[in-house]
């Protein structure tokens, strides 16, 4: 039991305690009343019994205190806590940047064996939603020469290292309204993405059909580049809804459709969208 869940029991205790003596006064007093020799025959018991009011209220303030100031020091140290996790993720926005500055000619020169000593070193270092942004801006920005492109082939390996991993992902709450297409779109790929999609799983769950109309609509066509995260996840939230998701033809065939993108060469991708496609219900 922690310090706060400590002094909040005690504080608890104290408050039934003094319920309980005050009752129990009443319960002198009204048999001191029919008795009708209240003050005379009383006089002790009520001074007891007040005594012992008196000294459990004083511990129940006292029990109080030390809550409060426990809750109180709990919230300064959470708010210190948030400022050095903002404070930590600016100075490491900040050495990124200055890691890809440094490294400008190596990075931009579209060599891919360089690009690849450098992308080994930046995944040991970087932490992993740093990693993330900086591969987003790295593979439109610094390409490789030829058909590879190494940063976005790095990004596609921890998205199969993301779906194969069983380490359970923080909860997320979402908006109880719609969100819309490009919110959407974003969700699906931030860092946040497999807290989204169980996040969107559970609304389903509990009666949000339109669920499966946002997924379709945030499908993106192959050529934009964020099509393989995206569509991966559209398909990997789709393919675990309990009992089938329905949806209309056209919606199964938006789905079905990604069996003929490029992205579908990637046997990831290929396996969560053939699972999307099984998992379906055509509405009738």
């Amino acid at each position: 039991m922690t310090a706060d869940e400590l002094n909040e029991a005690k504080y608890e205790l104290e408050l039934r305690r003094f319920a309980f003596e005050e009752k129990r006064l009443e319960l002198e007093v009204e048999r001191a009343r029919r008795e009708r020799k209240f003050l005379t025959r009383n006089t002790a018991t009520l001074i007891t019994g007040l005594i012992s009011l008196a000294t459990i209220a004083i511990s129940a303030a006292v029990a109080y205190n030390a809550y409060r100031q426990t809750d109180q020091t709990r919230i300064i140290e959470d708010n210190k806590f948030k400022q050095a996790l903002l404070e930590s993720d600016r100075k490491w926005r900040n050495d990124a940047l200055q890691y890809t500055t440094a490294q400008y000619e190596t990075i931009y020169s579209g060599e891919a064996d360089k690009q690849v000593r450098i992308l080994s070193l930046m995944r040991m270092v970087f932490p992993k939603d740093i990693y993330e942004l900086t591969l987003a801006h790295l593979k439109i920005a610094a390409p490789t020469k030829g058909p590879r492109n190494v940063w976005a082939e790095a990004e596609q390996e921890v998205d199969k290292q993301d779906l194969a991993s069983d380490t359970p992902v923080p909860t997320i709450a979402l908006p109880d309204r719609a969100l819309s297409v490009d919110t959407l779109r974003q969700q699906l790929y931030s860092p946040d993405r497999k807290s989204v999609s169980n996040a969107l799983i559970q609304q389903y769950t509990t009666g949000d059909k339109s669920i499966v109309s946002q997924l379709v609509a945030a499908v993106l066509p192959q050529d934009d580049n964020r099509s393989y995260r995206t569509n991966l996840y559209v398909a990997y939230t789709l393919a675990r809804i309990p009992g089938k998701w329905e949806g209309t033809g056209a919606e199964v065939a938006v789905i079905t459709s990604l069996k003929n993108t490029k992205n579908y060469t990637d046997p990831t991708f290929a396996q969560w969208v053939d699972k999307a496609v099984t998992n379906a219900k055509a509405r009738t």
